[in-house]
């Protein structure tokens, strides 16, 4: 699309049936319709809900997909068509207002006298903290700092965790449902293109608390993280905490080795870290509850017999389907 480019306009639901009959006409997807035009998603539903106009050359490409002709009841105008007499509109309401076009040098001066004399005393209420819900320690909260320590990131206002859009969207519904729980505040979720799902808070006061359990704000791996002393004094707690760092930083796959003409597979439970105190951490901790750990290439941890896989999702368990689906599969193909 071109900067600036003309705008066909339909009529009042006109522009919403010319959608639903591209995608009747079609044998693409929706998605791959949105691919093909090399837009974002949310900007195709926003032309298909009619929230705003469509490009020129958008409608024209839609056409040629389907082989259709250009819509009859359209009108075709200039970008910013509307910029004028949404102009004529605003000066209406100002005048009735006012009563007169106020002098932009008078309103300059006449804020100055006012800040001087009031509005540098006064503290805007967008810029004080908001109280959060602050849980107590529980099993919920360390599983929080396990996601935190794996998938997230907190900045001085936000936290955020980030995770596949392709192989974790019933997770980040998870994710969401779990955040709400927890601060009793609702997640803003975000696409970044086709590949990341970013679930985000954002407050100052839920940065302090995050702070105050043992996470920290920028880079982990820099700052070489740990698990907060409070989750690896309770059993409870560990499990947890093991549970969200397995979902975000982990993964089970299927190792395959041919011997003799014959091919063997094995489960196999990854964790992949960069911080060693972490990695140390996770390695005692799957050491204490009786399973075999080891170190892989310096940056991983693993667990690789199968019985340890098995008994690995039964103790400790997992709120990520993608890795329910996988540890089911594949203990099936190597039974």
């Amino acid at each position: 699309m071109k900067k600036n480019e003309k705008r066909v306009i339909f009529p009042v639901g006109e522009q919403i049936r010319f959608f639903n009959s591209i995608e009747s006409r079609s044998i693409l997807t929706r998605l791959e319709i949105v691919n093909k035009l090399r837009v974002h998603r949310r900007t195709y539903s926003d032309w298909r809900r009619e929230q705003c106009s469509v490009p020129l050359s958008v409608v024209q490409k839609l056409c040629m997909l389907t082989k259709r002709s250009f819509p009859d009841n359209a009108e075709i105008q200039e970008a910013y068509w509307l910029a004028s007499k949404a102009g004529r509109v605003g000066g209406l309401q100002k005048y009735k207002k006012y009563g007169c076009v106020i002098d932009e040098k008078i309103r300059k001066q006449k804020w100055l006298e006012w800040w001087q004399r009031t509005g540098t005393f006064k503290r805007n209420p967008i810029l004080i903290p908001k109280k959060i819900f602050q849980p107590s320690l529980s099993e919920e909260l360390a599983e929080f700092v396990g996601i935190m320590l794996g998938d997230g990131g907190i900045t001085p206002f936000q936290i955020t965790i980030s995770v596949s859009y392709e192989n974790d969207m019933e997770y980040s519904d998870f994710l969401s449902r779990f955040l709400y729980k927890l601060f009793r505040l609702r997640p803003a979720v975000y696409f970044r293109d086709t590949s990341v799902i970013t679930i985000q808070l954002s407050r100052k006061n839920l940065v302090e608390y995050c702070k105050k359990i043992g996470l920290c704000v920028g880079n982990k791996v820099r700052q070489q993280i740990d698990m907060p002393y409070w989750v690896q004094s309770n059993d409870e707690y560990l499990k947890a905490c093991l549970r969200g760092l397995m979902d975000t930083d982990g993964c089970i796959f299927q190792e395959c080795h041919r011997i003799k003409g014959r091919r063997y597979c094995y489960p196999r439970i990854y964790f992949v870290n960069y911080s060693e105190p972490l990695k140390r951490s996770i390695f005692a901790a799957l050491a204490k509850f009786a399973f075999t750990p080891k170190i892989h290439n310096n940056r991983a941890v693993t667990l690789e017999r199968r019985e340890d896989v098995i008994r690995y999702f039964s103790f400790i368990g997992t709120h990520n389907l993608k890795h329910q689906k996988r540890f089911k599969m594949f203990i099936r193909r190597s039974a």
